[in-house]
């Protein structure tokens, strides 16, 4: 998929709707109202989901505490929340079951009466999902918590509560939503800034946007502006009115990645309480453990870092728990991102609380959608689709059908064909998983580049190779180093220090592309490349 394509198309056509930002929810809108037949466009600034949508805790989940808080404040609105999201959760792992899988979590109890509490919790959560649960929650004795955790501590440790929600690869699920929107008709593209709204009589008629690296300038026409830029809604909201209030409000959450020595290969643990509120997750994903997240007020920026005192905190909250405290050297990789909350006193108290979206129309006609999570992307794109086709009277083709659909990669995957792959392509076993779980169905083609002699991996003690650089050239719009090494493919997010090893033999292995074309000296790519990796990814 060539960018360049992708740009032709923006310059030369009018739109229906034009959408503002390529995280999750723009990818999510975009891909709704292409397939119910609307002439779509999406602009994103940087690369997709560059921050907040591949900066997750990296699961698929209804909200543990959400349900919690609605049975502690017998709040409907919270209760409503959580259904929805389970019942969106199935749906999300369902569309792309490659990058998607069912993560067994166990919280460890000190008493009987935590037992009953969180078990019959659990048990309310299981069976809220309907007919899209996933596996039953269970208890467990302590030997049972002992044996998949040997780490924790045992002392007055009485057993556990199993429960499951689900796992992901959230850079990549936001990719695929946003090159199966392209297959299914919108014209999307990356590194796009959206610079002014035009209006005529009031009214929004188009978005004068900037090529980030060319510098060209030209207008879009369109009849609906979406905005769907999560931390940086105020931003578009002041391009329309600079008097609008503030209707977002930042919270910084970061995560560590450690070594895969604090949970089995599939299996999480939940810490259930910090002397602050919180939860806090030490999730297994790629071969490395995630524990995270914090969660504090912070100020909207971009590529936010992460403060020393939150990684203090992480660890030493860990470390209550486990026998072992880790150590900042074990720390492989960190990052940090902003979740945009709905601000209290503009949308009602409870919006902030449980990260409910929320739609704002204004008068020039720009539609803003604000808060939500990622599992529940779909259902927001679905909302605020529905929302154009009522206030702009438009008469879409077909209804709603995300629920249904099979992202690119899926429709002939299943597990099974990692052996096919690896007899058809005579690769390692090892590899071959990892395409499969990275690309679906997709990664025959992967494997047919790696063929012609791009087998070699990128770096050592990781499965990626160097037929993935090709195949996110030609066909992933990818444009920097740090796209590349960050999304798409996640080796940032796992080992900053490999990621930095691996510069150089990408860099020699893009300029050697025909189809690539470089936004910028090679110089430059890896200086980025270099300052990003070395401190937070």
């Amino acid at each position: 998929m060539q960018r360049k394509k992708q740009i032709d198309g923006l310059k030369s056509n009018k739109f229906d709707v034009v959408i503002i930002g390529g995280g999750a929810t723009g990818a999510g809108i975009a891909l709704d109202a292409a397939t119910r037949g609307l002439k779509v466009a999406l602009v994103e600034r940087e690369d997709f989901s560059s921050e907040t949508s591949s900066r997750s805790t990296k699961l698929i989940h209804g909200g543990v505490r959400y349900l919690e808080a609605a049975f502690k404040h017998l709040d409907r609105t919270q209760f409503s929340f959580v259904y929805e999201a389970l019942h969106e959760r199935g749906i999300m792992i369902n569309q792309a079951p490659y990058l998607s899988s069912v993560l067994p979590i166990i919280i460890p109890v000190y008493s009987e009466f935590e037992k009953l509490y969180f078990f019959s919790g659990l048990k309310v959560y299981e069976w809220m999902a309907g007919k899209r649960r996933l596996l039953p929650t269970t208890l467990l004795n302590r030997s049972e918590v002992i044996k998949y955790f040997p780490l924790l501590k045992e002392k007055n440790l009485k057993g556990g509560v199993s429960y499951c929600d689900g796992t992901f690869d959230d850079a990549r699920m936001n990719l695929i939503v946003v090159l199966t929107a392209i297959n299914r008709g919108a014209v999307i593209s990356n590194y796009v800034e959206a610079k002014e709204l035009v209006k005529k009589n009031g009214k929004i008629v188009g978005v004068r946007v900037e090529d980030v690296f060319s510098k060209e300038e030209w207008v879009i026409e369109t009849d609906v502006v979406v905005s769907a830029t999560g931390p940086f809604t105020d931003s578009i909201l002041k391009m329309d009115d600079p008097d609008y209030d503030s209707m977002v409000e930042p919270s910084l959450g970061t995560h560590l990645v450690l070594e895969p020595l604090y949970t089995p290969p599939h299996m999480g643990l939940l810490i259930p309480k910090t002397e602050d509120g919180r939860l806090l997750f030490v999730l297994p994903w790629q071969e490395h453990v995630i524990l995270g997240t914090t969660d504090v007020e912070t100020k909207t920026e971009f590529h936010p870092k992460v403060p020393d005192n939150d990684v203090d905190y992480l660890l030493e909250h860990m470390g209550q728990y486990y026998k072992k405290t880790p150590l900042k050297t074990e720390i492989t990789s960190k990052w940090a991102g902003i979740r945009p909350l709905a601000k209290e006193g503009v949308f009602g108290s409870t919006a902030s609380i449980s990260r409910e979206h929320v739609i704002r129309i204004t008068p020039s006609g720009l539609i803003v959608i604000a808060g939500g999570k990622w599992t529940s992307y779909r259902k927001m794109a679905e909302d605020v689709v529905d929302e154009i086709i009522k206030v702009f009277s438009i008469n879409p083709k077909s209804k709603c059908i995300t629920k249904d659909i099979k992202l690119i990669g899926a429709e002939r995957y299943k597990f099974e064909i990692i052996e096919e792959l690896q007899n058809t392509y005579k690769i390692d076993k090892s590899i071959a998983k990892h395409l499969i779980q990275t690309y679906g169905d997709l990664a025959f083609e992967v494997a047919k580049i790696a063929k012609d002699g791009y087998n070699e991996k990128i770096v050592d003690g990781y499965p990626y190779i160097e037929a993935e650089i090709v195949w996110a050239i030609k066909n992933e719009m990818s444009q920097t180093l740090i796209d590349l090494l960050s999304r798409r493919m996640r080796l940032a997010f796992l080992n900053q220090n490999k990621a930095q090893e691996a510069i150089d033999h990408v860099c020699d292995l893009v300029s050697k592309i025909p189809e690539y074309e470089s936004p910028m000296s090679m110089d430059i790519l890896k200086m980025e490349a270099m300052s990003r990796f070395k401190y937070d990814v």
